[in-house]
């Protein structure tokens, strides 16, 4: 169970219960110790409002993206992650880019790769509101949903998400000793 936990990224025994499914790898008796790992690294402010939530009722309806910085300058010159995550399923693509230019370049690979999304969630950031972007949104026939960039509360899919891969990029390196620049 403990190796699961540090392989998955530090992720909870439910979690680990949830991903193994029916597989008999772990039986309900085994534990998780009290990880340091997880102590120093997922220690928050205030924790993301779990409020009610509308899920859409088809796959590829509404896509949540969001750019975020990571934690240090990646191999590449990255300095950047976007990502976009389907609502219906939760499936999520993350990409790796150079400067927030990269977005529309990473949000047309995406189209390319799921292309009936109909409508795309996003905060009110400079790079999704610019006219190249909301071009590229109408080029594709995807609808822009805007919602404030400052409330976390609104974008809690893509928010969550970014904490989620952020905590756990850095219980990775945490647990290796490696440099924070090495986690592209």
């Amino acid at each position: 169970m403990e190796l699961l936990h540090h392989q998955l990224g530090h992720i909870s025994k439910q979690c680990i219960h949830t991903s193994t499914g029916t597989a008999k790898i772990i039986t309900h008796r085994d534990s998780i110790k009290q990880c340091k790992v997880c102590i120093c690294v997922k220690q928050t402010q205030a924790p993301i409002s779990a409020g009610p939530t509308q899920h859409t009722k088809t796959v590829m309806e509404l896509v949540h993206s969001n750019l975020c910085r990571p934690l240090a300058e990646m191999p590449g010159g990255h300095h950047y992650f976007v990502s976009f995550i389907n609502d219906y399923m939760r499936y999520t693509q993350v990409y790796l880019i150079r400067a927030k230019t990269g977005l529309m370049s990473a949000f047309n690979n995406y189209l390319q790769a799921t292309p009936s999304e109909h409508k795309c969630q996003s905060n009110q950031g400079g790079k999704y509101m610019g006219h190249k972007f909301q071009d590229l949104l109408h080029t594709n026939s995807v609808t822009h949903v805007p919602i404030s960039s400052h409330t976390p509360k609104l974008n809690r899919v893509t928010k969550w998400f970014n904490h989620t891969a952020l905590t756990m990029v850095q219980a990775y390196l945490a647990k290796a000793s490696v440099k924070e620049e090495l986690w592209g």
